[in-house]
């Protein structure tokens, strides 16, 4: 662990340095080439800020809406049924539209019923298995201009379902 920590506080410094030298010796302005990535990615950043905006916008109001609970409380009985917390369900459901709420949902599953406990294991499972897929199709197709995205935003929710419900078998098989 010593040599990756003393090699990684030679490497850095060193690239900083062989970087403009590289640059030098192939005759390329290193800093106005510097300049114009950094002017390139605040365009970027300009760009895709109204689509951030929305994508937040349109989380609060899924949140204070209850939309969550009403269909949290729509698939309880089965899922309990199914040996599932409330709590799984709600992550499953917030998964695709918000990676942090998901996350706050798994670290409360986790305080709740141990990490190590099945439920801790599937909601682990379902976090890395599944994707927020509105995200994605708002943030990264709206800021390139990506006007149709009905078969994406389909096929990355089937994805989303795949990856929950496989988690749900693989975990059952696995830890259960």
């Amino acid at each position: 662990m010593r040599i990756l920590g003393a090699l990684g506080a030679v490497v850095i410094p060193l690239m900083l340095l062989l970087i403009p030298v590289y640059g030098s010796y192939k005759k390329v302005k290193v800093m106005d080439t510097f300049v114009e990535g950094a002017e390139d990615g605040l365009k970027l950043v300009l760009r895709m800020t109204p689509y951030m905006i929305a994508m937040f916008a349109a989380l609060a109001s899924v949140r204070t809406s209850g939309l969550i609970e009403a269909a949290v409380g729509i698939l309880k009985a089965p899922m309990l049924a199914l040996g599932l917390s409330p709590e799984i369900i709600a992550m499953g459901l917030l998964r695709p539209i918000s990676g942090s709420g998901s996350l706050a949902i798994a670290s409360d599953v986790m305080r709740t019923y141990g990490a190590d406990s099945f439920l801790g294991l599937l909601a682990s499972t379902m976090q890395g298995s599944t994707d927020t897929t509105f995200y994605i199709v708002a943030l990264y197709f709206g800021s390139i201009g990506v006007t149709r995205v009905r078969h994406s935003l389909v096929a990355g929710l089937l994805g989303d379902l795949v990856g929950i419900v496989a988690s749900l078998v693989i975990c059952r098989n696995l830890f259960y």
